[in-house]
């Protein structure tokens, strides 16, 4: 009589549940005769186990983290802008560089306030600058003191 057989009288199972128990209690078999030969998880090279080591490292890296002087550099963090001067930017005749300087311009809306004054002209008011796509009270409140017409 095969092992499947028996194993179906005495328990019930189908051939297929039959089988399955077979190959789980073989891969634990396996599994434990694997460990008696690698003999037990001691230290790892280091001196310290593996969840120590781990552990450390990551209160190594959050205590860097934390540490305002080795923040990591962002692309915003590497291009801060120094304010411009008080009505130091002309709206009307500054380059994309020169408007980039504004706080909360970039490159986007630099080029948005070029192009609305190639197409449209030169800003009659500085308030005008308001009709640019992208440009808010807000921001216009945060560029307003930078700003001048000519």
């Amino acid at each position: 009589m095969s092992l499947f057989t028996r194993l179906q009288d005495a328990v019930g199972f189908t051939r297929t549940e039959a089988q399955v128990l077979l190959f789980l209690t073989g891969t634990f078999l396996l599994g434990l005769g694997l460990k008696s030969v690698r003999g037990p998880a001691g230290p790892v090279p280091g001196g310290l186990p593996a969840t120590t080591r781990s552990d450390s490292t990551f209160t190594a890296r959050s205590a860097l983290a934390n540490d305002p002087s080795h923040a990591p550099r962002t692309a915003s963090a590497a291009r801060t802008k120094t304010p411009p001067a008080a009505n130091s930017i002309s709206i009307n005749s500054s380059s994309k560089d020169e408007l980039m300087r504004l706080p909360g311009i970039g490159p986007a809306y630099a080029e948005r306030i070029i192009a609305f004054r190639t197409e449209h002209g030169p800003f009659r008011t500085l308030e005008e600058v308001q009709n640019v796509k992208g440009i808010g009270p807000r921001t216009f409140e945060r560029i307003k003191p930078f700003l001048r017409l000519h």
